[in-house]
């Protein structure tokens, strides 16, 4: 099921018709998915509200749909705005976003195995696909595309070791 299958599934859900009247400020801020082995895994479609600095998150999983969270607090920086999300603008799907990373990591790191890919749609300053993938070694690569070129707008290799130990310094 593609994006806008999706999102058109979550938006004629009775769950959903439910919870926007009483969100009317919300709108569609992100897509998340966490890929390992399941060829069809659960995709979390994100709603921000403005108003109240909250997102709530709808899950679609083989055509059912649920309200996952409801009004939580958006985890980001006290003067970040979070974008809406406009399909319209998205021109690269998530397969063929996976298949430049997937591209990406057999070129410059073939010897990484894959763990799990953590693949997120959301708009900053333009559409984009930030893909991360964790690998056997530890590593993080991650990837941000622009979801209606295709370029490669950054993309960095860390070890998740560094990582950890910098956050409890």
């Amino acid at each position: 099921m593609n994006l806008n299958e999706s999102f058109h599934l979550v938006t004629h859900s009775q769950a959903y018709q439910q919870w926007i009247t009483k969100n009317k400020d919300s709108f569609l801020c992100s897509f998340f998915r966490i890929r390992e082995k399941n060829p069809d895994p659960p995709l979390q479609v994100d709603f921000y509200d403005p108003k109240k600095d909250t997102i709530s998150s709808f899950v679609v999983d083989h055509g059912i749909v649920t309200l996952q969270q409801d009004g939580v607090e958006a985890l980001k920086k006290k003067e970040e705005v979070i974008q809406q999300l406009h399909l319209e603008h998205v021109k690269l799907s998530e397969e063929e976003a996976m298949t430049l990373v997937r591209d990406v990591l057999e070129r410059d790191y073939p010897q990484e195995q894959i763990i799990k890919f953590i693949i997120i749609l959301q708009c900053k300053e333009q559409a984009r696909w930030n893909i991360s993938a964790i690998m056997h070694s530890l590593h993080l690569f991650n990837v941000k595309i622009d979801a209606a070129t295709g370029n490669i707008l950054d993309k960095s290799f860390t070890n998740l070791l560094g990582f950890v130990q910098k956050q409890d310094e």
